[in-house]
């Protein structure tokens, strides 16, 4: 038997990514959306290396933007 995982789509993961960057805790992002933290972390590492699911190089300039905002 095998165990079935969950696939999140792509918008969702951008919403928990988006949130993390803002300065919440991957912690109460997981608690309030029944998600490990662990599992947003890696979301977001994969972001901010450009690995993330379906960029394009106008993700990738928009990302390092809102990166920008973010330290702002």
């Amino acid at each position: 038997m095998s165990i079935q995982r969950k696939k999140y789509s792509q918008e969702f993961k951008m919403e928990m990514v988006e949130a993390a960057l803002s300065g919440e805790s991957p912690l109460v992002i997981g608690k309030e959306n029944n998600l490990n933290p662990n599992l947003i972390s890696r979301w977001k590492t994969q972001y901010l290396n450009g690995r993330f699911p379906e960029n394009s190089e106008n993700d990738t300039e928009i990302r390092k933007l809102k990166i920008k905002v973010c330290e702002l």
